[in-house]
């Protein structure tokens, strides 16, 4: 009632279930931008007193989610942060939108709840974080891609070109599928069917330069890194071990 004396006429769920009803017969760029619309009158509607279960609050997710707007993903996950990052949630963990965002300590955070460490290190260093991604890539327990792309190019933009080089030619990660050389199946699969450019490529190319092309700027404001030399000294141990360790005689 408190919202429909506020609004009146105004029927913010009876509206995003009209286009929900339609989504499928629109263009995606269409589709985004409605469902945008649609769920910025839920949002007053839904943090009247519902709680994150409530069907309201799921139906705004699923129009958030179909925007791929990432202030209303942040301003939701805000509001509701159970709704993301675990097995039972609805949504995926909002990575992309907390690094683009400047919020670095919310993505390690959330990367500590949802065990999701290689995308979140892959966020930091594309975010010029590389510091940071240095440290969450090792809670990541078995290297897959992007922790991968991460550790080369956290290497890369902190100073350790020759470093992250090594990444891509010694220290590539298991294939998703069988026990042979990286590339295996699945990546030579996913390489031929991308329509762009994806980090992937670089590893298979062992060119860490090509890394550098998804690099994003900070938003004002943004966190600032937190530098640890002693990450790239480990790195140099763990790439270079008889140089780490070669000592005059």
């Amino acid at each position: 009632m408190q919202y429909h004396a506020a609004h009146p006429r105004q029927f913010a769920t009876e509206r995003g279930l009209e286009l929900a009803r339609r989504t499928a017969t629109l263009s995606p760029e269409v589709a985004r931008e409605s469902c945008r619309s649609a769920a910025e009158p839920l949002f007053e509607y839904a943090s009247l007193a519902y709680a994150s279960d409530h069907a309201h609050v799921e139906f705004l997710a699923h129009l958030v989610h179909a925007s791929g707007d990432a202030a209303l993903t942040l301003r939701l996950f805000d509001q509701y942060p159970d709704l993301f990052g675990t097995l039972q949630a609805p949504l995926p963990a909002p990575l992309a939108a907390l690094a683009g965002a400047g919020r670095f300590s919310a993505l390690e955070r959330l990367a500590q709840s949802s065990g999701e460490f290689a995308k979140a290190s892959w966020e930091l260093a594309r975010h010029g974080r590389p510091f940071r991604a240095l440290a969450l890539v090792r809670a990541v327990a078995e290297p897959d891609v992007w922790s991968t792309a991460a550790r080369a190019l956290a290497l890369f933009t902190a100073g350790r070109p020759d470093l992250a080089q090594q990444v891509v030619t010694r220290a590539l990660p298991a294939p998703v599928l069988g026990d042979g050389p990286f590339p295996g199946a699945e990546e030579r699969y996913l390489m031929d069917s991308a329509k762009a450019p994806t980090p992937l490529a670089a590893l298979v190319h062992q060119e860490a330069h090509e890394l550098l092309q998804y690099v994003r700027p900070s938003a004002p404001g943004a966190e600032p890194d937190r530098v640890d030399m002693s990450l790239l000294f480990a790195e140099a141990e763990a790439l270079t071990p008889t140089l780490a360790r070669w000592t005059p005689t």
